[in-house]
């Protein structure tokens, strides 16, 4: 297996210190704007760190979108865990 990059590493160090060693599931709503830009609207979690981190990764990224319906809210459910 590679090893990570000294980035990567560093993500997932504040991931894990952000979910503070239990599972936490976030339940995204999603959208894409007409600039095919990823657009987060909701979480679905309590923990404000988490919906930053999520935030902060996704919203206003371009998306290689194609026959996708602009502005339709899509759901997600992710968990993040830490071993």
């Amino acid at each position: 297996m590679e090893s990570l990059k000294e980035e990567e590493k560093f993500f997932y160090r504040y991931l894990a210190n952000i979910i503070n060693g239990k599972s936490e599931i976030a339940n995204l709503r999603l959208m894409i704007n007409n600039e095919n830009e990823l657009i987060v609207l909701d979480t679905g979690t309590d923990n404000s760190q988490l919906d930053r981190y999520i935030k902060s990764q996704l919203n206003y990224k371009k998306v290689d979108a194609k026959d996708i319906n602009h502005f339709k809210s899509y759901f997600l459910k992710v968990e993040f865990c830490c071993k």
